[in-house]
């Protein structure tokens, strides 16, 4: 039996919301959270960021975090439209992970950690390209 293939998941803050078939395969069907990509990814899956900023929910829960996969990749610096990873530029498409979840700019109301890794995870899970802020 073949090893099984692994995915890239695709994510665009910018995607709009509640359209039909965002399963991340494509730019026009991408997840518009990286929550969302993460529910979905498994060992050996890629998510790839579209510039933009994400946050770990889109109500107040300061308890919410993103949390890292084992073997599971994430990867910041992608334009909408990227087909391949040598395209990935985090200089110029900057990707943020924020924590900033209340009041804009207010300290007091942002997630106690923007993200999270158990031990479990190991050494195969991966950040990059990306700018982790705002978290209490």
């Amino acid at each position: 039996m073949p090893a099984a293939q692994a995915d890239t998941i695709l994510v665009d803050a910018a995607q709009a919301s509640g359209l039909p078939f965002q399963d991340g395969t494509t730019w026009d069907k991408s997840f518009k959270s990286l929550q969302s990509a993460l529910a979905v990814a498994v060992a050996g899956d890629d998510i790839w960021l579209a510039a933009g900023t994400y946050k770990p929910t889109t109500f107040t829960d300061r308890n919410l975090s993103f949390e890292l996969k084992a073997g599971v990749r994430i990867l910041g610096g992608f334009a909408v439209g990227d087909v391949i990873l040598e395209q990935r530029d985090p200089l110029n498409n900057v990707t943020i992970l924020s924590g900033d979840i209340g009041a804009l700019n207010n300290p007091s109301d942002n997630s106690f950690h923007v993200l999270h890794s158990s031990n479990s995870v190991g050494a195969n899970a991966v950040l990059s390209g990306v700018v982790v802020t705002a978290g209490k």
